[in-house]
């Protein structure tokens, strides 16, 4: 996401933003759901669940920044703004992916002394 977000940053592409805000939304309503579904008592000791409702919170803050970044665009007339959105939300997907790594692993090596 990064790689193609500082590509069109760095080679700016005609955007349908109409279009594109609709897609944003649409995959920020699944996601919503998706998060509400998978958000319950036990997401906070099942890596498994935990790993998917971060997937899906990172994926509906992907969608909401988009759906600003491209609003803004839209009426500014500024196609930039969707290109450093993708990288903000790329930067934050990865710090919370490097984050449930460690926890995960924590857990897995306390697991293993316990044993």
């Amino acid at each position: 996401m990064i790689i193609e977000s500082t590509q069109r940053l760095i080679h700016p592409l005609p955007i349908k933003f109409t279009e594109a805000i609709y897609v944003a939304v649409i995959g920020l309503v699944v996601n919503g759901i998706s998060a509400k579904l998978l958000h319950h008592d036990h997401e906070h000791s099942d890596h498994n669940i935990r790993a998917a409702y971060l997937h899906v919170i990172a994926d509906l803050l992907t969608s909401l920044a988009a759906i600003i970044a491209l609003s803004a665009g839209m009426y500014f007339n500024i196609y930039w703004l969707d290109a450093v959105s993708g990288i903000i939300a790329s930067i934050v997907i990865t710090s919370w992916a490097v984050q449930l790594i460690r926890n995960s692993g924590a857990e897995l090596i306390d697991f293993k002394r316990a044993n």
